[in-house]
């Protein structure tokens, strides 16, 4: 998943903070089934939220989804169709260039957070929850 805002966002769910900055690129990734889609669909309304999601200083979590697009935030869903001739490493390098800022979802909560030359020179996050 890749974000893109017009303003800073902090999604809070228990005791974690994904934060993005306005103009910010961050790539959310993990594996299949670890939460990415639903934390998306948690931004954008779909899912009912356990915690608190700031959109420009604003609590957004509870509103319609139609009152959150009108705010400026949108939801793509993934397909597997998008991009389909590259690879899982082909994608994650594509990541890797575009993003400041990398968040690694594993068993529905966020287990890195760091620069693309952070998680480069850590092997181990990679192949534990990348398969990379």
């Amino acid at each position: 998943m890749l974000f893109v805002l017009q303003g800073k966002m902090r999604f809070k769910h228990s005791d974690q903070d994904l934060v993005l900055n306005e103009g910010e690129i961050v790539s959310l990734l993990g594996r299949n089934g670890v939460g990415r889609s639903t934390t998306c669909k948690t931004i954008m309304g779909l899912v009912s939220p356990k915690g608190s999601i700031l959109y420009q200083g604003h609590e957004i979590a509870g509103l319609k989804p139609h009152l959150i697009a009108r705010r400026g935030i949108g939801f793509v869903p993934e397909d597997r169709w998008i991009f389909p001739g590259l690879t899982v490493q082909q994608k994650l390098n594509i990541a890797l260039k575009i993003s400041q800022r990398l968040y690694i979802m594993g068993h529905g909560r966020i287990v890195f957070e760091g620069s693309p030359d952070d998680l480069k020179a850590d092997e181990s996050i990679r192949r534990e929850w990348l398969e990379v």
